[in-house]
């Protein structure tokens, strides 16, 4: 292990199944901090109302923090 902290910033590929990032940052970091950023500039531009693509995204981020608490982790979501 070469680092004894690591980010990883989950941005598009929010799987935990064949996550290369999450397996590199495993393999170089004693500890590893998760997270993921619900980008505001992003969300403030939509029209208002329900946005599927959000709620997509929500439901995958949720996904990702009950596998990674499961498996005895988290994830910070700003």
């Amino acid at each position: 292990m070469a680092f004894d902290a690591v980010l990883l910033w989950f941005r598009r590929d929010l799987r935990l199944d064949d996550q290369a990032a999450l397996y590199q940052a495993l393999r170089q970091g004693r500890r590893v901090y998760c997270v993921f950023v619900f980008d505001r500039e992003i969300l403030d531009a939509l029209p208002p109302g329900p946005e599927r693509r959000v709620a997509f995204i929500h439901g995958a981020v949720t996904a990702l923090q009950a596998g990674l608490a499961a498996a005895g982790g988290g994830l910070l979501v700003l």
